[in-house]
């Protein structure tokens, strides 16, 4: 045929600008990627309040998210790395960034840094993630032993018919102690006693021991006796308790021998 001319310009022009099949869809192209947000706001620190604190006063520990908590909240789990301290978990509201809660010191007989952790779960609105602190327990702490002349470590035996026992509490090895409290049950009766010296043989009577649960075999007879300590600093600090269960006191034959 005349006065037709093919040409390929047009068709060089549409690939020179990258289009053709794979821009209509029919193809696959290669360019640079994205990676997704965030999932949700992280546990970004765990602070206390105070860091060391002293006897047995408690410790405000503030969890600080990253951003606002989603609108059902977010929960902070604590967890303590030692018994010397009782946790209990942090709630923040929705929409807020932070929430405290207190932490107790519990038994403890010399300073004590202890490891508390927070742990945010993962779920709508929160991603997995965790941060720890240390809290110190200072003195005053409570510490004691129990001991008596007939049977030892932890028992007690009555000497005489009034139901005087012959067992000594000692607190001498509580810490930064200017007066020791001391307190005892033997079923359903108690005594106490305040002392500026850190021995005591308690003065009882044998109504002490009226419907106290007796154990033990004929002859050989005993009460249980739950002994606690608290003690305090000049300063009027005080310590936590301190308490021994497992304290028997034998009737000795007094005391109509339980």
């Amino acid at each position: 045929m005349t006065g037709f001319t093919r040409t390929t310009a047009p068709l060089a022009f549409v690939a020179a600008l990258g289009w053709g099949a794979a821009a209509c869809g029919g193809g696959s192209t290669t360019g640079p990627t994205t990676n997704p947000p965030a999932t949700g706001v992280t546990l970004a620190s765990l602070a206390p309040a105070p860091a060391t604190t002293a006897g047995c006063g408690p410790v405000q520990i503030t969890a600080t998210l990253s951003g606002a908590a989603p609108a059902a909240g977010a929960t902070v789990t604590l967890t303590s790395g030692s018994a010397a301290v009782a946790v209990q978990n942090i709630t923040i509201a929705g929409g807020a960034t932070t929430g405290s809660a207190p932490v107790t010191p519990q038994t403890a007989t010399a300073s004590t840094p202890v490891t508390i952790t927070g742990t945010l779960a993962a779920g709508t609105g929160t991603a997995a993630s965790s941060q720890s602190t240390t809290v110190t327990l200072g003195p005053p702490f409570a510490n004691f032993s129990v001991n008596g002349t007939a049977r030892g470590a932890d028992a007690c035996q009555l000497q005489n018919s009034g139901g005087q026992v012959d067992c000594t509490f000692n607190g001498a090895t509580s810490v930064g102690a200017a007066r020791w409290s001391w307190a005892w049950d033997v079923g359903p009766n108690s005594g106490a006693a305040d002392t500026t010296t850190p021995t005591l043989q308690p003065t009882t009577g044998c109504g002490l021991f009226t419907n106290a649960p007796v154990q033990g075999t004929t002859g050989n007879t005993f009460v249980q006796m739950i002994v606690r300590l608290t003690v305090q600093d000049a300063g009027g600090t005080r310590s936590c308790v301190t308490r021994n269960a497992n304290v028997r006191v034998f009737s000795g034959g007094f005391c109509g021998g339980f």
